[in-house]
């Protein structure tokens, strides 16, 4: 049973682990899914579901050229604006390439300048998305300091991964773009990192000194399951033992590949061909 098989991965996993599996019915496993955690880097995915709705409804291209920080100004942290000086505009379509594919924080930063905070949190109210809440920007550490926290939960980042699988969160067009981009991922050590090959995964990690999340989505042969994973307390505040916790996370993605591509997983198949 799958939910047993996860079970037993978070009780042999480092750290404190939260797991959520939802499928066209619904929940089908939920263990600790409601730990309300820092979000991490897995904030962007509703950061980029906020900016494709301006590209839905005109108020934005994604071939808007927006300009970058000075480069004394980025914040780095990760991907690769903060050492590339010479790149000053970047068209909008480009920056949630990055934001997603390598994490960069430079690139969703400039996106936040665009993207209203309360078009967030009425994006994430509409989904249902109790837990999760956009408090800072990225690596903005006087913010966090000060108890401006981003966070989510497993159940929240799954539930929003399902919910664009499902073509509710956004319109037929975005819906493509955002799983397109999410299946370019280039961070794989986790969900994606034992699949069986039938099984293909669009996925977003999250990290920080102490944490890694990650949320994706994986199908196969027409089945599909939202999964996400948050996994806490992987450090002793001086030394950050996160890494420790990416063949738990693997082995969660494994299993539900596996399920997949046994058959068992439920079909619900979105208009049009694609891909993660």
């Amino acid at each position: 049973m799958l939910a047993e098989e996860i079970r037993s991965i978070i009780r042999r996993a480092p750290g404190t682990l939260g797991v959520v599996v939802q499928d066209p019915s619904g929940v089908v496993v939920d263990l600790g899914g409601d730990r309300v955690v820092p979000s991490a880097s897995t904030i962007k995915v509703l950061v980029l579901v906020a900016a494709l709705r301006r590209v839905a409804d005109g108020r934005s291209r994604m071939g808007d050229l927006l300009d970058l920080p000075a480069p004394a100004d980025r914040v780095g942290g990760s991907g690769p604006l903060q050492a590339l000086g010479s790149v000053t505009r970047l068209r909008l379509g480009e920056l949630l390439e990055l934001m997603v594919t390598l994490s960069d924080n430079d690139a969703t930063n400039v996106v936040l300048d665009l993207v209203d905070p309360d078009e967030l949190a009425a994006v994430a109210a509409e989904l249902g998305l109790a837990d999760t809440r956009l408090q800072r920007r990225m690596m903005d550490f006087a913010a966090r300091d000060a108890g401006r926290e981003n966070l989510t939960s497993a159940r929240d980042l799954a539930a929003l991964v399902a919910a664009l699988r499902r073509g509710e969160a956004l319109p037929p067009q975005q819906t493509r773009d955002a799983l397109e981009v999410l299946g370019r991922q280039q961070l794989r050590d986790g969900l994606p990192a034992l699949l069986p090959e039938a099984v293909v995964c669009g996925n977003k990690t999250g990290e920080l000194p102490g944490i890694r999340h990650d949320v994706g989505l994986l199908e196969c042969d027409g089945r599909w399951a939202a999964v996400a994973v948050t996994a806490t307390a992987l450090g002793d505040g001086q030394v950050d033992h996160g890494s420790l916790v990416w063949p738990s996370i693997a082995a969660v993605g494994a299993a539900v590949g596996d399920w997949l591509s046994s058959g068992t997983g439920r079909t619900g198949a979105l208009p049009g061909p694609r891909r993660p």
